[in-house]
């Protein structure tokens, strides 16, 4: 369950979206993946119940009722591996995001694998952003990498841009159980 709570509403920025709430807002989410060494599927609702939140007696300032809303996300996304060679492997993916009232966001990504070890790859979401990837397979269950976030919006004005850093480390590992490379 979700929980919302504390002051939304502040005097001084005078914004009718802002106001006071405190709720408990049950909800549950479902989802399907399937996958093999070398491609992948899946679709997700992380969260199905909608919601309104109101402050129906209405903000202090401008004596009207104001409202927010939680919409239902939709998630699909995909990738697979495309082989060159035993050295050298494309991965392209994509996630699809889906919520009422927004436009539809992709994420469109493909990283070139070489040797199993080393990845280098590019990340463009629409309106939104181009991103830089390298990653490196350190071990069997350990690897780490590192992303740049360069914004196509307006806000390109204010930053740079941002930098994002990978560690993943894969339990349940045993020696010699690893029978293909872990791309997903």
């Amino acid at each position: 369950a979700s929980v919302i709570t504390g002051s939304l509403y502040n005097t001084s920025i005078q914004d009718p979206a802002f106001f006071n709430v405190s709720k408990i807002l049950p909800n549950f989410g479902a989802g399907a993946y399937f996958s093999t060494d070398n491609f992948y599927l899946g679709l997700s609702a992380p969260k199905i119940l909608q919601h309104e939140i109101s402050n129906a007696s209405g903000i202090a300032l401008t004596n009207t009722p104001a409202v927010a809303h939680m919409y239902r996300h939709f998630f699909l996304t995909s990738g697979f591996v495309i082989p060159f060679s035993d050295a050298v492997k494309l991965k392209p993916s994509a996630l699809v995001k889906y919520v009422s009232g927004a436009p539809i966001e992709l994420d469109v990504n493909a990283n070139l694998w070489f040797a199993n070890k080393f990845g280098i790859g590019v990340s463009y979401r629409t309106g939104d952003s181009v991103d830089g990837l390298l990653e490196f397979q350190a071990t069997p269950q350990f690897r780490i990498g590192c992303a740049y976030d360069f914004t196509l919006t307006k806000l390109g004005k204010y930053t740079s841009g941002s930098y994002e850093l990978l560690l993943r480390y894969e339990t349940g590992y045993t020696r010699g159980n690893i029978i293909s490379p872990r791309y997903f």
